[in-house]
């Protein structure tokens, strides 16, 4: 397997391919956190939930109504939160220039009350074992684009894909289905 399918991934986005028939990442886009010989982790920016969650933060009860996304089919119970550089708390990562990563405990309370900083709350994530990745990639399964924030956090989840897929100078009514191996 050509192992240049596969390095420099994180950060980054995996668009899926119409070949991919994993129905958790039908017209999906990941931003990448991780990327490894161990494994591979990021989460799906672009499958908004209508759904509220009410948080326990400090004593008191915080409700985020809006901006909740389905991040990956592994761990639904795991939360993370991505946004604008406008916002830091303590132990929030830079994923790349204007993007940020942080723990939702510390985020929630202030991130509510800013409107100006946007955010996706994104509960689980997609992950991949050792060389996973790499064979679905060889497979056609995913193509890589450079992130960006603008494209994470400002464009609206049901054009992220085309979008995407713009960028990369592909049109994406010119993509055909093709079988993959199962």
């Amino acid at each position: 397997m050509d192992t240049r399918l596969t390095t420099n991934l994180a950060p980054g986005f995996l668009v899926a391919m119409p070949q991919l028939t994993d129905p958790n990442f039908s017209r999906m886009v990941v931003l990448m956190l991780e990327h490894n010989e161990e494994g591979s982790l990021g989460i799906v920016i672009n499958n908004p939930l209508p759904v509220a969650i009410t948080f326990q933060v400090g004593g008191q009860e915080v409700e985020i109504a809006q901006n909740i996304y389905l991040g990956g089919p592994v761990s639904p119970n795991v939360a993370m939160i991505i946004h604008g550089a406008g916002f830091q708390c303590e132990g929030t990562q830079e994923i790349i220039e204007g993007l940020c990563l942080s723990e939702p405990s510390k985020a929630v309370p202030a991130l509510t009350k800013q409107s100006e900083v946007p955010y996706r709350f994104l509960l689980g994530y997609a992950g991949w074992g050792p060389g996973q990745l790499a064979g679905e990639m060889a497979e056609g399964a995913w193509l890589f684009s450079p992130a960006s924030a603008q494209l994470a956090l400002e464009v609206d989840p049901n054009e992220q894909w085309n979008t995407v897929i713009r960028s990369l100078g592909i049109d994406p009514m010119m993509l055909v289905p093709s079988s993959m191996k199962q």
